[in-house]
């Protein structure tokens, strides 16, 4: 596992699906407050920079080896935000694909 070069294309997936339900997050919360809109903003990319973050430096951690319960534990928690994040996607391609059509129809008659 420590020299499979595949962790980047992980990562680099993980960052666009970030980007992507980031946008759903921004359009859900514009008509809050500024501080409100900070503090969520804050959270979503300090929960995604430490996932990132770990998923880069977990097999060079000697904790994370030395201890397979903790490795498996933060393993699952990473994976189970990554899927959240995942199927919000699907739902929110499948939103913009809707209103694609919808506003194509529009366009077009």
């Amino acid at each position: 596992m420590r020299n499979w070069g595949g962790w980047w294309i992980i990562i680099a997936i993980m960052l666009l699906i970030d980007l992507y339900v980031f946008m759903a997050v921004r359009t859900v919360s514009q008509n809050s407050g500024e501080k409100t809109k900070i503090a969520l903003y804050s959270a979503f990319w300090l929960v995604s920079v430490i996932a990132v973050v770990t998923i880069a430096l977990f097999p060079y951690v000697r904790a994370l080896q030395e201890n397979p319960v903790f490795r498996n534990y933060l393993f699952a928690i990473i994976i189970g935000l990554f899927f959240a994040k995942l199927i919000a996607t699907i739902f929110f391609i499948a939103d913009d694909v809707r209103w694609f059509l919808y506003n194509i129809d529009v366009w077009f008659y």
